[in-house]
This record gives structure tokens, sequence and C-alpha cells, in this order.
């Protein structure tokens, strides 16, 4: 890598440069050479459209924004379609292109986020350390109960999760499960 005081120029890959960076008066980047994508900004500095071409097609992405500098919503258009994604509040809608109606996608929570997937909705929950970063992504799942399910909780050692072995005060947080 290749630096110019803090910005960056040109990154080699294999040993071969993968192409110039270049920067706006401001220290934006406005042309990026890895993938050949042109940034353009708005008059509050912030980021406002994104325009590529590469070997696998092309595409952008277009920001709004309030006069007040709070992104209400981003349009993205690429070979397979595009989407317009709006942003209010705790709540983020996605339209995609022909559609009439926006669709919920996200709410966020002061725990987490709750998402849409196929199935339904998908509660996640974020684990912090003591300066908020978020440490591990905990999923519920949705799980159907049914009359005589034996629920029986987890506490060994032994078992292992799904995103790695959470550690709560020293011991593997307990783990819900339905045996059927």
């Amino acid at each position: 890598m290749q630096y110019d005081g803090y910005r960056l120029t040109d990154i080699e890959v294999d040993n071969r440069s993968s192409g110039q960076y270049e920067y706006d008066a401001n220290g934006n980047m406005v042309y990026e050479g890895y993938d050949g994508s042109n940034h353009g900004y708005n008059i509050l500095n912030r980021l406002d459209s994104i325009c590529y071409e590469n070997s696998s097609g092309g595409g952008s992405m277009r920001a709004i924004y309030s006069s007040s500098g709070e992104k209400l919503a981003m349009q993205t258009r690429g070979d397979n379609g595009g989407m317009t994604t709006y942003y209010r509040g705790e709540f983020t809608y996605v339209r995609p292109d022909g559609a009439t109606e926006e669709m919920l996608y996200q709410v966020h929570h002061p725990e987490g986020i709750v998402s849409k997937t196929d199935q339904g909705y998908t509660y996640n929950y974020f684990k912090t350390d003591h300066l908020g970063n978020v440490r591990v992504l905990l999923a519920a799942v949705p799980i159907e109960f049914s009359r005589g399910s034996d629920i029986t909780f987890i506490n060994d050692p032994t078992v292992h999760l799904g995103f790695g072995d959470f550690i709560r005060q020293g011991r593997q947080m307990e783990v819900l499960q339905v045996n059927e």
C-alpha cells in the first residue's frame, strides 16, 4: 500500500497495482481504482453518489438527504434492476423497481434490529463491550412450540453454539432447546 500523508494512493495485489485513488480538496475519495468507482459528495460533504463499471457489469447508488444531513433514502441501480431504500426514524423500508408499495425491511431498537427474512422477521440482538462496540450478534430464530414439547436447558461446556461460544461471567450462556 502506498500513502500520501493519510491518503491511500495505491494498493498492490499479487505484485500488480490495483489502480490509483483520487481525492477532492476536502479529503473525500472521488475515484477508487480498485473497483473503478467514482464517488460524488453533496454540499454538506456527505457521500451522495457512487457509479462503477467493471467486468461483471455496472451500477450506481444515489443517497438523498434532508437539509439537516439526515439520510432519507438511497436508490441503487445495477444490471439486475434496482431498489429504493427509505429511512424513517427507526424503520427501514424497501421498494424494488416496479413495485407499487414499500415493504418494511428493518426496525432498529436499543438492543439490536428486527430484520425481514423469507420466513417472517428475525430478532437480532447486539451484545456490546463496555465501549458500546458490537461483539456478538444473537439471532432469535422463531421456534414453534406444540403441546407436549419437552423443554430443557443446556448448561454444558461441551456444547458449542453456532455463533461461537458466548461467555458470560466465565460460564457458557444457557441455551433453550426444544425436544419434539
